[in-house]
């Protein structure tokens, strides 16, 4: 009897740590779709964001994330929400094909701001991004974490049905990255430039030396004067050549407003161009 006893319990312990193995845990930092590593959420109000905005990402096809840092990471105001995407690896998709929109916090800073990025830029364009900052806003001032990370989610999904919004890879009209500095590190560059310096220093000073004799040869006042009698006149000085200068010039610009936009709505065609990757808000901001 105690050994069947025995026997069950290390099958059931066995087989739980089998399930802990092959079962994903979907709110580990690598995936998940809300991050708190500031430690404001409890664990069942991070679950319950999660699970929300993990949802619609997968409806929608579309990353919706918030993440909260200790600090800016090193990152400027300007860059720290693009930065966080970024180097946590978020989007629907993968590369160039992600797809996704981020509410990004420092809590150390109380700085936050959100940025979008992929096919996501045709829904939450700069002024809609400003928008999404103004409702957490609302909230984070009044110390509402939860009610901040909530509606930024829940009103993602709202603006991305309502603007139709399918998922698709971008055609950048960013020139490509230059392979070679791609496939060579920074000192094998350097190594590199060293070495072709002493051939690249000699031909520009023969290059230099030809232009000077050239110059030299067209020079039809060659020597020293010895006086300047040429130039004197019996009441003053004699004047040669004479031009306006002048020190001021007035430009007029004309500004031409354009529109604000992602690129012409979506539509899994792939026909809508950007010029990079994310699109940006026109400025986040404290608490």
């Amino acid at each position: 009897m105690r050994k069947t006893r025995f026997l069950s319990t290390v099958l059931v312990a066995l087989f739980f740590l089998i399930g802990l193995v092959l079962v994903p845990i979907r709110t580990s930092a690598a995936s998940a779709n809300v991050i708190d590593e500031a430690g404001i959420f409890s664990t069942q109000q991070l679950l319950d964001l999660d699970d929300l905005a993990y949802e619609i990402s997968t409806r929608q096809q579309c990353g919706v994330y918030v993440v909260i840092t200790d600090d800016m990471h090193g990152y400027s105001e300007r860059s720290f929400a693009e930065g966080i995407f970024m180097n946590y690896d978020l989007g629907f998709g993968e590369g160039e094909g992600a797809s996704g929109v981020i509410l990004a916090i420092s809590y150390g800073d109380r700085y936050y701001d959100c940025y979008a990025y992929g096919a996501a830029g045709d829904t939450f364009t700069t002024s809609t991004l400003d928008d999404l900052n103004d409702l957490a806003y609302q909230h984070l001032v009044n110390g509402d974490w939860y009610g901040a990370a909530e509606s930024v989610i829940k009103r993602g999904d709202e603006l991305l049905t309502s603007t139709g919004y399918q998922y698709y890879v971008p055609v950048y009209t960013d020139p490509p990255i230059n392979q070679h500095i791609t496939s060579t590190s920074p000192e094998e560059r350097r190594n590199a430039f060293l070495s072709r310096l002493p051939f690249a220093s000699l031909g520009s000073a023969a290059v230099g030396g030809i232009v000077v004799a050239i110059m030299r040869g067209k020079n039809k006042n060659i020597g020293v004067a010895t006086n300047a009698d040429r130039y004197i006149i019996k009441n003053g000085v004699r004047l040669i050549d004479s031009k306006d200068v002048f020190v001021n010039r007035t430009r007029t610009v004309t500004h031409i407003a354009r529109s604000e936009g992602g690129g012409g709505g979506g539509g899994g065609g792939g026909h809508s161009y950007h010029s990079s990757g994310g699109v940006h808000s026109s400025g986040g901001g404290h608490f």
